[in-house]
């Protein structure tokens, strides 16, 4: 059925999933709380790690189709779902590790269609589905064509979708982010779903809202395209603990909640114990979030690349204790040690916060570790300080910078009030130039 809205129309969704989508949803469990694709960050030590904390669904890694088709030691480096071999030797170890790491969603991110079908089909019988990127905001993906730069093209997205339903035999899946108005975003949420996807992630932030001017999320859009559509709807964007999931589920009535950018900083955010160890205990909760991932790293073959997958993941756990003054002299090695000297960082971390007993009040008062969590980064006051412009077509919806005000963290005036700062005394030098010029 249709309902009429001014001069648009939109499909009023019926209270029931559609029979296939609905199947589908079945079949990989109608996952709550879902880890987000990303690049260098989804490996299965990963994924192991968030679904033994209350993750009920892991991505693997976003590939770059044209790269995957054409490159077999990129495939190689990609696709760490056909090995669970334990250390251990012992077969229930492996079996246990595969039976966690399922269902497995992988994501491919290009502009052909062609392509995109090629690479999907070295791995489309042994995936749950194949996830088709139309949200990563990064400028390597303007530069490649790919992910949130297709959203202005509703024709090319519908083509690329169209050839990977009928070309490949796993369900399709995608993921964008709200456009400009709630009207374009709607139509293009109806028109993927009349490509024959079987889920739709959509984060609630426009491609021009991130990093340095993030912004507030706009979970208004998400709850319109789940009216507007029949199919699964997962919401991302804006979640920064366990109560943001839950919140986020009622608010916008989607099937599931997506982190990312939160969960990577602590990966048991899904978890009711895990969440509130990381706002009640945080140095204690980290270290043993690191360690067990190391254990968890060591357990299996090894993430590749090896040192940039640990390393990253090893910065974004301790990133206020490495972000505190007193812990820069630790900076260099953990950037560029090997695994083993990685881990001599945490060791020694751990014996500097032991002196504090670990204690996260006493450990702030001290300096031992930064105040700023890796999630509010853009944040805070030195984030404000890197604001020189402001993106010409950023979006921030009326009705959610309303309900994010009540966010100090989340408020932007400071940045903008800088930015103005800054761009006046920007004029104010111009003009002395100017002058001196003329004489």
């Amino acid at each position: 059925m249709r309902q009429t809205i001014g001069a648009k129309s939109f499909s009023r969704a019926s209270s029931s999933l559609s029979a296939s989508s609905s199947s589908f949803f079945d079949t990989i469990g109608r996952p709550r709380f879902i880890s987000a694709p990303m690049v260098d960050q989804s490996s299965l030590s990963w994924r192991l790690m968030v679904k033994r904390h209350g993750t009920d669904l892991a991505f693997a890694q976003m590939m770059h189709a044209r790269n995957f088709k054409n490159d077999k030691n990129y495939r190689a480096t990609c696709v760490d779902w056909d090995d669970y071999t334990h250390t251990s030797g012992k077969a229930h170890d492996e079996a246990a590790a595969r039976a966690l790491d399922s269902p497995l969603i992988v994501q491919l991110a290009g502009d052909d269609p062609d392509v995109l079908v090629e690479a999907g089909r070295f791995v489309h019988h042994d995936v749950a589905a194949i996830d088709l990127n139309l949200g990563c905001p990064q400028k390597i993906a303007k530069r490649g064509n790919y992910g949130a730069y297709l959203l202005p093209n509703k024709a090319l997205i519908v083509s690329l979708l169209t050839a990977m339903v009928k070309g490949l035999d796993c369900p399709i899946t995608a993921k964008i982010r709200r456009l400009s108005s709630d009207e374009e975003t709607i139509e293009l949420a109806q028109a993927i779903e009349a490509c024959g996807v079987q889920m739709l992630t959509i984060h609630g932030r426009t491609v021009e809202s991130s990093k340095l001017f993030t912004g507030p999320c706009d979970w208004d859009i998400i709850k319109k395209v789940k009216a507007s559509v029949s199919i699964p709807v997962v919401a991302n964007g804006g979640i920064s603990c366990r109560q943001d999931a839950l919140q986020c589920l009622e608010e916008t009535g989607a099937d599931a909640v997506m982190s990312s950018e939160a969960l990577l900083e602590n990966p048991k955010l899904f978890s009711e114990e895990g969440d509130r160890l990381f706002r009640e205990d945080y140095v204690k909760a980290q270290f043993q979030t690191c360690y067990e991932y190391l254990e968890i790293v060591q357990a299996h073959r090894l993430p590749r690349p090896l040192f940039q997958v640990v390393r990253s993941h090893i910065f974004k756990f301790m990133y206020r204790l490495i972000d505190a003054p007193s812990n820069h002299d630790l900076r260099d090695k953990l950037a560029t040690g090997s695994l083993q000297e990685m881990i001599g960082v945490i060791d020694t971390l751990s014996q500097r916060l032991s002196q504090v007993d670990y204690d996260t009040k006493v450990a702030e008062e001290r300096g031992l570790i930064g105040k700023t969590h890796w999630y509010m980064r853009h944040r805070d006051d030195r984030a404000a300080k890197r604001v020189l412009s402001t993106p010409k077509k950023a979006i921030f919806h009326p009705a959610t910078i309303a309900r994010q005000a009540e966010k100090a963290s989340d408020n932007l005036a400071p940045q903008l009030e800088l930015k103005q700062k800054l761009l006046a005394k920007k004029r104010e030098r111009e003009q002395s130039i100017s002058s001196l010029h003329k004489q």
